[in-house]
């Protein structure tokens, strides 16, 4: 039943890293959240022409005392490219998580050898 019980954990774990990349991504494409448009603040860039976008998110779980991460390839009109999903343990303070998640993008697509990759994280990092 642990087997069964960590599954779904992973699972979940799995949806909710991809649902925070979509709506990220989505508020992207449209140029920028509706609370950063009446702040006046940043406008997030599309990539350029013949390149690829790579969102990463972190996630933290005190309780499963996990650290996810989760990355979405989008390309230069924002069509869905490729995702992927990992985790690692002990969970850690979010700066350090986000690093290691940015760290583990760039592995990822230095493996797909895409060319071209601008990479967004919801914090700037």
């Amino acid at each position: 039943m642990g087997g069964l019980q960590q599954t779904v954990a992973d699972c979940g774990l799995t949806a909710m890293f991809m649902l925070l990349i979509h709506i990220r991504t989505v508020n992207s494409l449209a140029g920028s959240s509706s609370a950063e448009m009446q702040q006046g603040q940043f406008r997030r860039q599309k990539p350029s022409r013949g390149s690829f976008k790579c969102n990463v998110d972190a996630s933290f779980s005190a309780h499963l005392n996990v650290v996810g991460y989760g990355m979405c390839i989008r390309d230069e009109v924002g069509n869905f490219v490729k995702e992927r999903t990992m985790s690692s343990s002990p969970v850690c303070v979010s700066d350090i998580g986000e690093a290691l998640g940015l760290s583990q993008a760039i592995q990822w697509v230095h493996e797909l050898q895409l060319p071209n990759i601008d990479f967004e994280m919801p914090r700037g990092l």
